[in-house]
C-alpha cells in the first residue's frame, strides 16, 4: 500500500492536489470552502435568505416546522454531490457525517423517526440505489432512531410536462405518528417536495416535522 501511495498518491477529490492525510477526501483548502450554513439571515421556517419569516411562509400553513441545508451546492460540495450521483456510494457516509454535524449545530431535538424523501425508481436505477434512504440510515444509526419508508413518488400528466411529481403515502402503510417528531432527509433542499412529503405524513398526526438536506 505504501508503495502504491508513492506511485499514485491520494488526491483531493475536488482540486486533485495531493492529500496530507491518506484517508481524507478533501485537502485543507477545499475543506475550508465547505462552509456550513447558519440560520442567520435566513427564514426561520424554509431557510430562504431572508430575516425572520419570509412572506411565503407567513401566508401558508405550517407543514415543515424547520428545514435547513448543510451548504451551498458549489465548489467541493457540488463535487461530492456529482460523484455520489454518478454511483460513488462510498461518499454517503461522509455526507451523512456532515449532515449530522449540521443537525447538531442547529440544536434540533432528536426526532422519533427519520423518513427519506422518495426518489423515482428510474432515478434510483441511474444513481445505483436510493441515496436518500442510504443517508437516512446513516443518520438514524447515529441518532439511534428508526427509519420509516412511508412515501412514494407519483407522476401526473401535467407533471410529465413540467417535470413535477407528487409525493404520496405508500399503499397499505399504517401511520402511527401521533405526537411523534419526524425528520425528512434529502441530498438537496427541495421546498416543494419537502412540503408535499410533510402534507402526506400529516395523516398520521405527527407533532412536528423538520427537514434536512446536504445542499441548497
Amino acid at each position: 500500500m505504501v508503495f502504491l501511495n508513492l506511485i499514485y498518491p491520494p488526491l483531493c477529490i475536488h482540486c486533485e492536489q495531493t492529500l496530507e492525510k491518506k484517508r481524507s477526501l478533501l485537502c485543507a483548502t477545499c475543506l475550508e470552502l465547505l462552509i456550513s450554513l447558519t440560520n442567520e439571515g435566513r427564514c426561520l421556517t424554509c431557510f430562504a435568505e431572508l430575516e425572520g419569516r419570509c412572506e411565503r411562509c407567513r401566508k401558508r400553513s405550517v407543514v415543515i416546522r424547520r428545514q435547513a441545508a448543510v451548504c451551498q451546492s458549489i465548489g467541493p460540495a457540488q463535487t461530492l454531490i456529482s460523484r455520489l450521483e454518478k454511483g460513488e456510494l462510498g461518499l454517503v457516509q461522509h455526507i451523512a457525517s456532515l449532515m449530522l454535524l449540521q443537525w447538531t449545530t442547529l440544536g434540533w431535538p432528536v426526532p422519533d423517526f427519520i423518513v427519506p424523501l422518495p426518489i423515482p425508481w428510474w432515478n434510483r436505477c441511474q444513481l445505483g440505489g436510493d441515496i436518500h434512504a442510504f443517508l437516512a440510515r446513516q443518520l438514524a444509526q447515529a441518532l439511534n432512531v428508526p427509519v420509516f419508508t412511508l412515501l412514494k413518488c407519483e407522476w401526473t400528466l401535467s407533471g410529465l410536462l413540467n417535470g413535477d411529481r407528487s409525493i404520496k403515502l405508500r399503499a397499505g402503510k399504517k401511520l402511527d405518528l401521533i405526537e411523534k417528531t419526524g425528520l425528512l432527509i434529502s441530498l438537496r433542499l427541495h421546498d416543494g417536495q419537502f412540503r408535499a412529503a410533510g402534507e402526506a405524513m400529516l395523516e398520521g398526526f405527527p407533532s412536528c416535522l423538520t427537514a434536512l438536506a446536504f445542499a441548497l
